[in-house]
């Protein structure tokens, strides 16, 4: 057995100790968690950063750590780290649930900035992908855990199962508005669509467009889609002015999109989301048509795309929605519900309007 000694002070070097690596420095851990150095709730150092600090391997900072996971001093938390518990039930009065989409690759609405926001205000958040096909049975596992709270951007489908998921309640629902929940006390704080929708098309027809295509996807009763264009036809009835065609992206390819702009001559674009525009734009290259000089273009998300095309773009304003979930979370709110408003960050692609 190889026998090591670590000095760590002048307390440490009055006691060497000759015992194997990992225990040594188990009990240096355990020595600063009853000193007061390392606080319950506050994470401890990875086992990359002991290896290195104690000159030891990966391996053996690992054992070091599951040592005193078994007795009780430390958690593992799934994708955040290792946490002290001290008291055995704080970890849980600190634990969030996030159901979200966390695919980076896609510019999601939430992630980083909701965990990021949770961990700052202390609590820890344990991310569950919604883009992964068994995550409810996650979501279930991880609510035998009693966490503090469950922030969720729902799927339909997780919606369901999570309504009648009858042992908790403390749910937090961010982003889409959610149907058939008057009887629960879930907290629901949601983007108004229709808002999005009426905000773009009055800018357009402010700014004098009266043709404008909107990209979007397959109009389903009660999904974005079918909100957002309800807020563009509550802007073509209250100002009488303009038409618009709407297109499924999903359905469309670079002949069909440089086919209707040669039949339908359009002025402007309302994009529900910034990334269905960057195919259009190739398009509109090939036809020789000039952003903003001959099209004006507003998309929707305010997503990194937008920022990198110079688009205009409606935002969801995630940070709104971000304050008002955590405030749900700390006042222990139930049956709370928040529409938030959209606002327009005008860049190249849309000039912004004067106001008189």
């Amino acid at each position: 057995m190889c026998i090591i000694v670590l000095y760590t002070g002048k307390k440490m070097d009055e006691k060497i100790q000759l015992i194997t690596k990992y225990q040594q420095v188990a009990e240096i851990i355990e020595e600063k968690i009853k000193t007061g150095e390392y606080l319950p709730g506050t994470k401890i150092p990875s086992e990359r950063e002991l290896a290195k600090q104690y000159s030891i391997s990966h391996m053996t900072a690992n054992k070091a750590m599951s040592l005193l996971v078994a007795k009780g001093l430390l958690k593992r938390v799934h994708g955040n780290g290792t946490f002290i518990i001290g008291d055995g039930n704080f970890i849980s009065t600190k634990l969030v649930a996030l159901a979200i989409p966390a695919d980076i690759q896609n510019h999601p609405l939430f992630y980083p900035l909701l965990p990021d926001a949770l961990q700052t205000q202390g609590y820890f958040p344990l991310i569950l992908n919604t883009n992964t096909p068994d995550i409810f049975e996650k979501f279930e596992k991880v609510m035998e855990q009693k966490p503090k709270a469950a922030i969720v951007e729902p799927k339909p489908s997780l919606v369901e199962k999570i309504i009648r998921f009858e042992q908790y309640e403390n749910i937090v629902f961010i982003h889409h508005p959610v149907p058939g929940i008057k009887e629960k006390k879930f907290n629901v704080i949601y983007f108004d669509y229709v808002a999005a929708g009426y905000a773009g098309m009055k800018t357009l027809f402010s700014l004098n467009k009266k043709k404008t295509l909107i990209l979007s996807f397959e109009r389903i009763p009660g999904s974005n889609a079918d909100l957002f264009l309800k807020g563009c036809e509550n802007a073509m009835n209250e100002f009488k002015i303009g038409e618009f065609h709407c297109v499924d992206t999903n359905k469309m390819d670079e002949t069909d999109f440089e086919k209707i702009f040669l039949e339908k001559h359009f002025d402007s674009i309302l994009s529900l989301g910034d990334f269905r525009i960057i195919p259009v734009l190739k398009v509109l290259q090939k036809l020789g048509l000039k952003v903003p000089d001959d099209i004006f273009i507003i998309g929707t998300y305010n997503t990194p795309w937008a920022e990198i095309y110079g688009i205009t773009s409606i935002s969801i304003n995630q940070q709104k929605i971000i304050d008002d979930a955590i405030l749900c979370i700390k006042e222990n709110r139930k049956g709370y519900v928040k529409r938030v408003e959209p606002y327009i960050v005008f860049r190249n692609s849309c000039p912004k309007i004067e106001r008189r």
